[in-house]
């Protein structure tokens, strides 16, 4: 019971009545009404978890925030607790809700109170800005396609859809709160069909305290590098017939290939390349003893298979 008075004091202490100011900024300026908003760690966890359901216009606008009617100074009075990072999110509304493309924009870093304070925040606003990051992909890239979707929208909406040819990629589309899929579009529809057998991934981003699958444009450049993702070759279905490639696996490391015609790339489980070489029919690798214990990518890209396998290494 003590520690737990202990830990409730402590909470209180660390939470203040207090002030969050600083500038808006937005270089094409004029009169209207400008929203400041402060948004904690949980309110962007409740954004992600409601993205299909919650309005973004009525949620925001529930927030502590200001309105101003011009760019400039903004001052926002709250319960502020110091050691949670809070993000400042600014907008110019062109309408009666918030909608892609209108001038938006975050603070660039998370803003931490002291005694439940913080000024000097500049945010500026754009309508546009970039997402940027690395594909990692085992093999030879063959470029992607990324559908972005318009978050803002309740439920998200396909907003556009852009084709990179690098694995490092920066693409530039119209501010607001994105969701993200990468694909290989190999029927060339502009959508990926996993029935098919085209290899895809949605953006995640598990890392902790990020803003998960929600990607956002516009000022402040919070984006514009580390949205990455592993984008793995499409997994072909072998049949059982004499004359289908097989590739055969045992734990100890051992990797059988039956009817296989083209190259073989071993990687680990952060996409680097440990061992590459051509098979020509019926041919097997051992992998090195030394190798760590884990998770590991057979590649076999072949003239009439491509195919990826995931094994685990057992020593």
């Amino acid at each position: 019971m003590k520690t737990a008075l202990t830990i409730t004091l402590l909470f209180i202490v660390a939470a203040f009545s207090g002030t969050i100011s600083g500038e808006l900024v937005y270089p094409a300026g004029g009169l209207g009404a400008y929203a400041v908003v402060i948004i904690s760690q949980d309110d962007i966890a409740t954004f992600i978890a409601g993205a299909d359901t919650i309005d973004p216009a009525t949620f925001f606008m529930s927030l502590p925030r200001a309105i101003i009617f011009s760019p400039g100074p903004f001052s926002i009075d709250g319960d502020f607790v110091d050691d949670m990072p809070y993000t400042i999110f600014g907008l110019k509304p062109s309408g009666m809700s918030i909608q892609s493309g209108d001038p938006m924009g975050l603070s660039s870093v998370d803003i931490f109170t002291r005694d439940g304070s913080a000024e000097g925040i500049t945010v500026e606003l754009a309508t546009e800005g970039n997402i940027g990051g690395y594909i990692n992909y085992f093999g030879s890239f063959p470029g992607c396609k990324i559908n972005v979707y318009d978050a803002m929208q309740n439920p998200p909406v396909i907003e556009g859809t852009y084709t990179v040819e690098s694995v490092d990629y920066d693409i530039t589309v119209p501010s607001g709160f994105k969701t993200l899929e990468f694909y290989i579009d190999s029927n060339g529809n502009n959508e990926w069909d996993p029935d098919e057998l085209e290899s895809g991934v949605y953006y995640t981003n598990p890392v902790s305290g990020s803003w998960g699958p929600i990607v956002f444009v516009g000022g402040g450049h919070r984006f514009d590098y580390g949205v990455d993702v592993t984008l793995l070759p499409s997994e072909v279905c072998e049949t059982k017939r004499n004359n289908s490639p097989r590739i055969e696996y045992s734990s100890f490391g051992r990797i059988k290939f039956s009817n296989c015609y083209g190259n073989v790339s071993i990687a680990d489980i952060l996409g680097k390349i440990i061992l590459e070489r051509n098979i020509s029919d019926n041919d097997e690798i051992q992998l090195n003893p030394n190798l760590p214990t884990g998770m590991y990518f057979v590649i076999f890209d072949g003239a009439n298979q491509k195919s990826v396998r995931k094994i685990n290494l057992i020593h």
